[in-house]
């Protein structure tokens, strides 16, 4: 089967990235292991009436996890000849997804909360959106970000260096 050059670098890795995150995700939940949730306060003391709780989930065993996801994508695509940006589209894949949800819940979740007309937009939805974000785009980028980082160097060393190891 003859693989055009962007799925063998791209979307090959990063499908297979967001399914294996995915399933290590669903195998964990399934072992038992829960998130753990906090509330993140801006605004004021806890006190403050204008205080605004941003509800975070941290699911710590999947976070162990994914910079061994995100080192996994780059690789395949560094091996399929993919440059620095496709490497880290690659590795990023799964929060690329996920912010891809996040984007189109919060249109349609504005849409219908105004045609309801019966949702404050300000002092529901908001908040929960941007803990949403931050548990499942922010955070797992950052994690994802430390497997793809040393896959973004170029992997073959330069003649000067081959020759002074001589």
């Amino acid at each position: 089967m003859n693989l055009n050059s962007r799925t063998k670098r791209f979307w090959l890795p990063g499908t297979i990235m967001i399914l294996a995150s995915a399933a290590l995700l669903a195998g964990l939940e399934v072992a038992g292991l829960r998130p753990h949730f906090a509330a993140l306060s801006l605004g004021g003391w806890p006190k403050d009436p204008r205080t605004v709780d941003w509800p975070i989930a941290l699911d710590f065993p999947w976070l162990c996890i994914l910079p061994f996801v995100g080192a996994a994508g780059a690789y395949w695509s560094r091996n399929a000849g993919g440059n620095r940006a496709v490497r880290a589209a690659a590795g990023f894949f799964p929060v690329l997804v996920f912010f891809a949800i996040f984007v189109t819940v919060l249109l349609f979740s504005f849409v219908i909360g105004g045609l309801a007309g019966n949702v404050s937009i300000a002092s529901t939805l908001a908040p929960e959106f941007a803990g949403a974000v931050v548990s499942w785009v922010v955070i797992p980028s950052l994690a994802l970000l430390l497997g793809v980082l040393p896959f973004l160097t170029d992997a073959e060393p330069r003649k000067d260096d081959l020759a002074t190891e001589v």
